[in-house]
């Protein structure tokens, strides 16, 4: 059972002196729905979800599902480099009314790829949504292979997996090796057409907050095999993307949502707001788009 097919935001969390900005928070939902987006990832790592308390992931779960009111699938991020609190995260969200789960590969632990296919196994049975696998080593330092992506794209309730290692060969020989078990989403929005083109089937996409419809767009006109219009897309915002990846993510793109009053600029420690020539960088790519 898929998901969704197409670019779905990987949401940011508007924050203030006081915690998460909830009024920014709806403003930032009402966006990306209404920009044509094709489901929404709350909790991910461009929602800061590592430097939230457990109370604040729950209220922002329970906000945005409820926000949405299932215009769009809800997919709610529930890492953790403890199995026993993943399962219970997968718990909690299901009974919230989250439309899937996304897991990353387990951090800090370094397990091996037995020890990942057992994870995903034992997180499984948690649960009886449909689960997107996160393989991202950039930020675990731990890669799952291709060899271990299909063991655990044959598990029951995996359905897709968001892949963000960089490694374009490891890339397509999932997309070709797995493609009748789950759907493999691109991780790296400079990439996404390029997956698509070899049978990824969308993007969960930070670029995806500030422009939506774009996104949205380049990924529907990829999916529909017109690949020439997509690549307008793709090379139109492709400054952009890069852009959003100056300085560590989500730092660029809460400044960028902050130039389009989609919340404040303000990211938590250990993070620093952004740089000036970051700042220079992303106001201009934004100004050539016109989108201030």
């Amino acid at each position: 059972m898929s998901i969704f097919r197409g670019s779905a935001p990987a949401m940011i969390t508007p924050f203030n002196k006081d915690g998460v900005d909830f009024d920014a928070l709806k403003r930032v939902i009402e966006h990306i729905v209404k920009g044509g987006s094709d489901a929404i990832v709350v909790l991910g790592t461009t929602g800061e979800a590592s430097t939230m308390t457990a109370e604040e992931k729950k209220a922002v779960a329970d906000f945005t599902i409820k926000q949405v009111n299932k215009r769009i699938p809800v997919i709610v991020g529930a890492g953790s480099n403890n199995t026993v609190e993943v399962c219970s995260l997968c718990k909690s969200y299901e009974q919230m009314g989250a439309d899937g789960l996304m897991v990353v590969t387990p951090y800090y632990n370094k397990a091996t790829q037995n020890g990942i296919v057992s994870f995903f196994e034992t997180v499984a049975m948690s649960t009886r949504l449909p689960i997107v696998a996160y393989n991202v080593p950039g930020r675990t330092a731990l890669n799952m292979n291709s060899g271990t992506a299909e063991r655990v794209s044959k598990i029951r309730n995996i359905v897709a997996l968001k892949e963000a290692s960089g490694n374009l060969d490891q890339i397509l020989e999932i997309c070709k090796n797995t493609k009748n078990n789950w759907d493999v989403l691109s991780g790296d929005d400079n990439a996404t057409l390029t997956k698509i083109l070899h049978g990824a089937k969308g993007v969960i996409s930070v670029v995806a907050n500030v422009v939506p419809d774009k996104s949205a767009k380049l990924a529907k006109l990829a999916l529909d095999g017109k690949y020439a219009e997509a690549l307008e897309i793709h090379e139109e915002i492709f400054d952009l993307v890069n852009a959003m990846f100056c300085e560590t993510n989500p730092i660029p793109v809460k400044y960028a949502m902050s130039l389009i009053g989609l919340g404040s600029d303000m990211v938590r420690s250990p993070l620093t707001q952004i740089e000036k020539a970051g700042a220079e960088l992303v106001k201009a790519e934004m100004k050539k788009l016109k989108l201030i």
